[in-house]
């Protein structure tokens, strides 16, 4: 199974493990690569830096990034702009490229926390389940 992960829930779980909190973001990220394989892209890679330098310290997107590679073995994929062109007026342009690696891998699962994204994805698409991490949590009983 497939599944691409929002960069918010990968900020709010980094976040929360620092706190030792056990969200439901803590719980999808630590069954990434036992669970499921994790959909990521260039796009993605980018926020989770951008997003854990404002909210973090300097180093946690680079944490971040080194234990998603090391513990969920990721399924990276090219984010090709025909597919991001196609969905531009349907999906909000900051959800453009995630939306896309879940086209283009053939996710089986959009997890975000932004709920107009989930809406936005699910009405313009049939491929992918689209939820929240609870509602993941709860589907495949984490």
């Amino acid at each position: 199974m497939k599944v691409v992960i929002d960069t918010n829930v990968y900020i709010v779980a980094a976040l929360d493990l620092a706190k030792g909190v056990d969200s439901a973001e803590v719980k999808v990220i630590k069954a990434a690569g036992k669970k499921f394989r994790v959909v990521i892209c260039k796009e993605i890679l980018e926020q989770i830096m951008r997003v854990a330098k404002r909210v973090g310290d300097k180093d946690l997107g680079s944490r971040l990034i080194a234990a998603l590679w090391v513990d969920a073995a990721p399924v990276f994929v090219e984010v090709y702009d025909e597919v991001v062109k196609a969905y531009d007026n349907k999906i909000p342009r900051k959800d453009l490229a995630i939306f896309a690696a879940g086209l283009i891998a053939k996710a089986d699962y959009l997890v975000s926390e932004d709920r107009e994204f989930l809406r936005c994805a699910k009405n313009v698409q049939n491929m992918f389940k689209c939820v929240t991490p609870e509602e993941f949590v709860e589907a495949l009983k984490l």
